[in-house]
């Protein structure tokens, strides 16, 4: 740091070490000396608005999020009665689905059971745009607005990544993560779309790296969508196919 003229400053520098909690439970240092000054380690990280955990976990990042989409959600829910549908479903998107949205990329991946809070939100907001009521369907709701759940979401925004990577519209640290494979033998079934899959120790980790999980998710699109001439076309190929994984 002395060579590049900067200097740390020890109140606002923090240090997270990610890994499995049985590793973290271990590690028994509680800090670290960074330029001479004693860092104590954190449990989590903020990181361009993301509560990035030790464990990455991201469940502190996501009760973020649902406390802040639940509130403005509970004050549109006050004046829902002066909005029309159009108008209040883009409020909606405006002041709570941005939130579910943000960062998604990130929660490819984790299991169902830690993305049901966003869901919960995300149907609470469908139910209110469209005026039903608590126990009507959720699911003709979400088909209604063309909304696709957030696990999809998630898909969404990553496979739009890899797009983008495949075809010099992203950054290098991006685009470097992703090869196509390749094969010795003249095999007509690998086709020049399909992209080569890291091998990984861990599940927790490594499948979820956007090298690893970028690229499986890419292999499992169909043919047309792949082949997308255009980054619109694409999205618009992408959402229906993942409209249909969702509903049918």
């Amino acid at each position: 740091m002395t060579e590049n003229k900067l200097q740390m400053n020890d109140a606002k520098t923090e240090v997270v070490i990610f890994g499995s909690p049985y590793y973290n439970d271990r590690y028994v240092t509680e800090s670290i000396t960074v330029s001479g000054a004693d860092v104590e380690l954190s449990n989590c990280v903020k990181l361009l608005g993301v509560q990035l955990d030790s464990s990455l976990s991201l469940k502190i990042h996501i009760n973020n999020k649902v406390k802040v989409a639940s509130y403005n959600l509970n004050k549109i829910r006050q004046i829902r009665k002066c909005l029309t549908v159009d108008s209040c479903k883009s409020v909606v998107l405006g002041l709570v689905i941005s939130h579910i949205d943000y960062g998604n990329a990130l929660l490819l991946g984790l299991p169902s059971s830690s993305l049901h809070p966003l869901q919960s939100i995300q149907n609470q907001a469908a139910k209110l745009v469209l005026c039903k009521r608590k126990y009507d369907s959720v699911t003709e709701c979400l088909r209604s607005l063309h909304w696709l759940p957030v696990e999809q979401r998630n898909k969404f925004k990553v496979l739009c990544l890899v797009y983008k990577c495949l075809h010099e519209q992203a950054p290098d640290y991006l685009s470097n993560l992703l090869s196509r494979r390749t094969s010795t033998y003249n095999i007509r079934s690998i086709s020049s779309l399909t992209l080569s899959i890291p091998s990984t120790r861990t599940k927790q980790f490594g499948n979820r790296a956007f090298s690893v999980a970028g690229a499986k998710l890419w292999n499992e699109l169909p043919p047309e969508v792949q082949s997308s001439r255009t980054f619109s076309a694409f999205k618009a190929s992408l959402k229906n196919s993942l409209f249909r994984e969702a509903f049918g």
